[in-house]
């Protein structure tokens, strides 16, 4: 699954602009993804789909730009999924959907980790 996580030719883009500031970057996405994702998961518990779809939205859009930026590409895919979709889901496929974004966020957080041999 790896060689779907990250387009690591706009990583190696990016890399190479940012030389030093790779590393920052990737850390930046990094603890904003943990955020991210953290917010949604709250969103998922309290159950309140109605009142919080378009923070959700707005969320997905966030995590979506910063993932497509440093080249997390299936992050990105699936953060499109949930920003286009969110107004027509039923709350299951939601919650479906969050759960998927986290476990993909995590595996391409490892997945910079390793690549990088970043310190966590």
């Amino acid at each position: 699954m790896a060689e779907n996580l990250i387009d690591f030719e706009t990583t190696g883009i990016l890399h190479e602009a940012l030389e030093d500031g790779f590393i920052d970057v990737i850390n930046e996405f990094i603890d904003s993804g943990k955020e991210i994702t953290g917010q949604l998961l709250q969103i998922i518990e309290k159950s309140d789909f109605d009142n919080d779809k378009e923070k959700v939205r707005l969320l997905a859009h966030s995590l979506k730009g910063a993932s497509g930026n440093i080249g997390a590409h299936l992050l990105s895919i699936k953060c499109q999924d949930l920003e286009s979709n969110v107004h027509t889901l039923v709350a299951e496929n939601i919650t479906e959907l969050v759960n998927e974004i986290k476990d993909i966020f995590m595996k391409t957080q490892d997945e910079y980790i390793r690549q990088f041999k970043m310190a966590t």
